[in-house]
Formats: C-alpha cells, structure tokens, sequence
C-alpha cells in the first residue's frame, strides 16, 4: 500500500502492526514516513525522535527530522539536526 501511495490505507495498518511488534523499529520508521508524506510532521517528528531516542538508524533519521521541521516552520530546531547530521556538532 505504501509503495502505491496509499497512505491513508498504510497508517492504520501499520499502527496495528506496531502494537503487535513494538521493537521492530523499521515499522515505526515507515510510518513516520507515511505521515510525513502525508505532510502530517507534527506526528512525523515525534516518531522519528523516538527512533533517535533508541538510536536508531541515526544519520538517517536525524536528515528526516530535520527535513520535517524545516517544512513545518520549525527552523531552528531544523538547523540543530541538519547540523547533528553533518556532524558539526
């Protein structure tokens, strides 16, 4: 579903999912995704800070975090994780 764009079929799914295996972080990554396709970034940034929150995948997500604040207007923070991710800080 996700992969043909449908979001809105994707996130309770993927919710569900992630009920039943809360480790498998990879599932929380790509519903942050969905949501911030879906230009959802309030939700978006908070799972992706979870994910960072456990280390996860962390250049990755930091670049992602970053990008969704940028694009809610959350500029300094913004500028914090592009700086995080370029590692000049």
């Amino acid at each position: 579903m996700v992969w043909q764009k449908k979001y809105a079929d994707a996130e309770p799914l993927l919710n569900s999912l992630i009920k039943e295996r809360p480790n498998e972080l990879v599932l929380v990554e790509l519903l942050a995704d969905v949501y911030s396709w879906q230009k959802q970034y309030d939700k978006a940034t908070k799972l992706y800070k979870r994910l960072l929150s456990k280390n996860y995948n962390p250049k990755n997500i930091e670049f992602k975090l970053a990008e969704d604040l940028r694009f809610s207007g959350k500029d300094e923070e913004a500028v914090k994780f592009y700086k995080k991710y370029l590692g000049l800080i």
